[in-house]
């Protein structure tokens, strides 16, 4: 899953950028960044709660049926407020970005944010139960689509607006091809009451930048350079960012397993073993990753070229690879360690120190981006 991920994500800027230009990459670069953070905050943690809890309930049907079903309810709510909130900000008779939204962008991106909110649950219930390669075989289709929608969009000589249904698209594919296959309570139930409702958002917010962190931080850097550079300068600092995240393929991918590993481990009360495993897998993700690293800063304007025939600002583009892709290094090495936290239940340690982290990384990127631009994200 995280290998065809990065593969849609590169094959979907380059398509953009063979019809768009640049500067359409970097317009399709915010946009995601928009409907990334929108959708993770209007979430709230919601799925990853689902994701933590559904194993800790083991054979407890009923709890485990009304757990599924205040979280799609509680979910809901939480989107469609989102979803308001993020037209009301963007959609304003003045210019707020230097990247600015119009209003077919914004209603597109607030469609979406239900739909995708209510898959994340579906996937999340999928890793809880331990059916992986469901939740894999789910994503890999929803990436497909993403990607044909894609093309279609630019084949079709469409406005770069509508790549905003890009994201639409493939959420409404997933809900109805998936409605049987991945069954989750229907929300034609009655509608949870608010102490249900306020109890989930509880649980849900615990887990808030814990689950999927470094994408939330990565996304920041593309948000604050679309209220300060131009889309040709974010489209540099895209290109540069696809390229960087190599390093999460795995890691990224094996989160889910790690984690209900690490949870039986410690319900079991095997500790040692886990911590173990823990480090094991983190040397190794060091090691390799290291190996990758100078791998790609030798070989770089072969690879970027590769994918993005525009041969301008190379350099530029390298020296935001190096610095993002060293502190992606380090990130993948530590990957394995986060599923501990919640399986130890220290996650409010573990939200703390991401916290602090989201905080200082977007007080510089506040502070740095007006004067270096995509240099100054990359250092932030």
């Amino acid at each position: 899953d995280g290998s065809l991920s990065l593969l849609v994500s590169l094959l979907s800027f380059v398509v953009v950028e063979n019809r768009y230009g640049r500067e359409g990459v970097g317009f399709f670069s915010f946009v995601f960044a928009v409907y990334v953070l929108g959708s993770y905050l209007a979430e709230l943690g919601v799925s990853h709660y689902v994701e933590r809890a559904v194993p800790l309930l083991a054979s407890r049907r009923e709890e485990e049926e009304r757990l599924l079903t205040d979280a799609v309810h509680t979910s809901l709510i939480l989107s469609v407020l989102g979803g308001v909130v993020l037209f009301g900000v963007f959609f304003w008779p003045f210019r707020l970005t230097h990247i600015p939204l119009d209003l077919t962008t914004l209603v597109l991106l607030c469609l979406a944010l239900p739909v995708n909110n209510y898959n994340r649950i579906r996937v999340a219930a999928l890793h809880a139960h331990g059916s992986h390669e469901a939740a894999a075989r789910l994503r890999f289709v929803k990436r497909l689509v993403f990607l044909g929608s894609v093309l279609l969009i630019a084949a079709g000589g469409s406005p770069l607006s509508y790549l905003a249904a890009c994201f639409l698209i493939p959420e409404t594919a997933i809900l109805f091809l998936y409605a049987r296959k991945a069954a989750l309570p229907s929300i034609g139930r009655p509608f949870v009451s608010f102490e249900r409702f306020w109890g989930t958002c509880k649980e849900g917010q615990r887990t808030l930048f814990t689950d999927d962190a470094l994408e939330v931080i990565l996304y920041i850097d593309f948000f604050v350079l679309g209220l300060f550079v131009s889309a040709w300068e974010e489209g540099v600092y895209a290109k540069a960012s696809v390229l960087a995240r190599l390093f999460l393929v795995v890691p990224m991918s094996m989160e889910p397993i790690f984690r209900q590993r690490y949870c039986t481990l410690a319900a079991e009360g095997r500790r040692t073993e886990m911590s173990e495993s823990m480090r094991r897998v983190t040397a190794r993700f060091f090691f390799w990753n290291s190996v990758f690293l100078v791998y790609f800063i030798l070989y770089y304007e072969n690879l970027i070229t590769l994918f993005f025939p525009e041969r301008a600002q190379i350099q530029v583009s390298l020296l935001i690879f190096e610095e993002l892709a060293v502190g992606l290094l380090f990130y993948a090495s530590v990957a394995a360690m986060e599923p501990v936290y919640e399986a130890t239940d220290r996650i409010e340690v573990l939200r703390r120190i991401v916290v602090r982290i989201l905080v200082l990384k977007l007080a510089l990127n506040l502070y740095l981006v007006p004067y270096a631009g995509d240099v100054g994200a990359a250092t932030a």
